[in-house]
């Protein structure tokens, strides 16, 4: 089957309103001055051209810097014709509505989406990067820019190498050796750039680091990373699909490799002579 499906017309309308029939909750991400935010909205109206949503109290603060005319990715995540996929779209925010007391974003009118992708429930379950194959790993750590977000300063960063060790569609690790001096905390945003195969063109996105880790059996550290802002535009959706097949073909090959040998126990009677 398929790692990324296509919906199309009143597929997507249909999907769409089923989200509003059943309240299902949206999180979406933006990108404001250099660096990516994320937030959680419900549903509130589906028209011929506008989806209607209403940000969820504890984001309105967070996501204030929204604005008429940005990019944002959304994402929802439903049993929806007994499936447990993730679908993901982009949309053009066509209108801010403030809350009256705190000047807080409570609604925004997005553009009609054309078209929604399905992405497979299993691509967003991490695989390890199989035995055979030794993937490098280049990490651009981003400082958080200045409040001008100039492309300047987005640009600015302290580069690393390390070797990936597991990856899904939303995340991934990266062991990195500690003796290299690195200087990583929870929190940080990086920018990820990796070849998944000899002979295919490396594949960049950012990401946040979520936790910061001895590595297992070595002296490096292991970084978890959750990987953002691949919904909000074509580009990045491109990758996204990329990165499902990434995960699909390391999958198939994992499984390919037969189980490791397990020593019989065996067990000894004592033997008495008469």
């Amino acid at each position: 089957m398929d790692e990324v499906v296509m919906l199309l017309g009143n597929k997507s309308r249909e999907i769409l309103e089923y989200t509003l029939e059943k309240n299902i909750p949206f999180d979406f991400c933006y990108l404001d001055a250099g660096k990516w935010h994320k937030g959680r909205a419900v549903p509130l109206g589906v028209d011929e051209d506008i989806l209607t949503v209403r940000i969820t109290p504890k984001r309105k603060t967070q996501s204030s810097s929204i604005l008429k005319g940005q990019m944002l990715g959304i994402s929802f995540k439903d049993e929806y014709e007994n499936g447990h996929d993730r679908f993901i779209f982009g949309t053009e925010v066509l209108s801010v509505i403030r809350a009256v007391d705190d000047k807080a974003i409570e609604i925004l009118e997005l553009e009609f989406p054309e078209e929604i992708e399905v992405i497979r429930n299993k691509s967003y379950l991490r695989v390890n990067v199989p035995e055979q194959l030794k993937i490098d790993a280049e990490l651009c750590r981003r400082d958080y820019p200045s409040d001008n977000g100039s492309k300047a300063a987005a640009q600015v960063c302290q580069g690393w190498s390390g070797s990936l060790v597991n990856i899904a569609a939303n995340g991934l690790s990266v062991s990195v050796d500690a003796a290299k001096g690195v200087d990583f905390s929870k929190g940080q945003y990086v920018g990820i750039k990796f070849t998944p195969q000899a002979n295919v063109t490396p594949v960049s996105f950012n990401a946040y680091i979520r936790s910061v880790m001895p590595a297992i059996n070595s002296n490096d550290i292991e970084l978890d990373m959750e990987i953002v802002g691949l919904e909000a535009t074509p580009q990045g959706r491109m990758v996204l699909q990329r990165l499902c097949n990434v995960v699909g073909i390391y999958r198939k090959i994992v499984q390919s490799q037969p189980a490791p040998k397990q020593e019989l126990e065996v067990s000894y009677t004592p033997l008495y002579l008469a």
